[in-house]
């Protein structure tokens, strides 16, 4: 028995890329934004198991901002555990978080190798001092350029991991750990697959290896653990940024219900995409 559905993630369990289906473009544009968590797998997958729902996701999230949210979940959930399910779809290990503090705001914001911290607007800065967030600009570009070592993202990602795993295993909870984008594991990974790092990854892998983490298993496929792969490969509509659509959400949340029933025997009855 299960009755709440929690998940997390980026923007491939926020729903990015919803908005621009074609059966929302006679809408205006505010209008098709708010129907991104409404299409966006976690809404259809509680739907088709009956449950009620939080969808914890943003857009461009890290990994470390689920871990951490998650956590804050788990710690005010006064459901049942054993009656609970979480769902979690991994990013890439290039993303982190910080806490700002400054002149009266204060906040998590993203911390991304890719994006200064100031590009995300008001909404993730906590209206901070636009002048304070240049200045953690130049601080982030010294850090990405003098000081960032995939070692330890990847590193990070993998204990990450361990830890959410025995966690949820230890509360009795049904989990799910997928892979949300290809490129999570780039060409940098491979160069250290020759090396004493590469060793200890593969250590780690051997320690968290699960039915329920769909990347560590050897009888998934590449576009059976990752969502994007699932996509790509089944031919669902991709946006020009490479999100997925509606098409894709729906599949992939009856894929994750058909998972659910193999791994905890979860009943539910199969809906067709309306």
């Amino acid at each position: 028995m299960i009755d709440f559905l929690y998940a997390n993630g980026c923007s491939w369990t926020f729903g990015n890329g919803i908005e621009q289906d074609l059966k929302y473009a006679s809408l205006p544009v505010d209008q098709r934004w708010e129907k991104l968590q409404l299409d966006a797998w976690p809404s259809l997958l509680s739907s088709t198991l009956g449950v009620p729902l939080k969808n914890d996701s943003i857009g461009a999230a890290s990994n470390a901002r689920m871990v951490r949210k998650t956590v804050e979940f788990l710690q005010n959930y006064t459901g049942n555990y054993e009656n609970l399910v979480v769902i979690l779809g991994w990013t890439s290990v290039d993303r982190d978080e910080l806490y700002l503090d400054h002149d009266g705001r204060s906040g998590w914001v993203m911390f991304n190798t890719t994006q200064p911290v100031s590009s995300h607007g008001d909404f993730w800065t906590h209206g901070i001092n636009a002048h304070f967030l240049k200045q953690v600009d130049q601080w982030q570009k010294h850090y990405i350029m003098d000081i960032y070592q995939n070692y330890e993202r990847y590193h990070n990602y993998f204990q990450q991991l361990y830890l959410m795993k025995n966690l949820l295993e230890n509360l009795k909870i049904k989990y799910i750990f997928f892979k949300a984008m290809n490129d999570m594991f780039s060409s940098d990974i491979k160069q250290l697959e020759s090396s004493q790092v590469s060793m200890q990854f593969a250590q780690v892998q051997s320690k968290i290896k699960s039915p329920a983490l769909f990347m560590t298993r050897d009888d998934l496929p590449e576009h059976c653990n990752t969502m994007e792969a699932f996509c790509r490969t089944n031919g669902y509509p991709m946006c020009a940024d490479n999100h997925t659509q509606t098409l894709g959400h729906w599949h992939w949340s009856q894929h994750l219900a058909n998972a659910l029933h193999d791994l905890y025997k979860v009943e539910y009855v199969p809906k067709n995409n309306t």
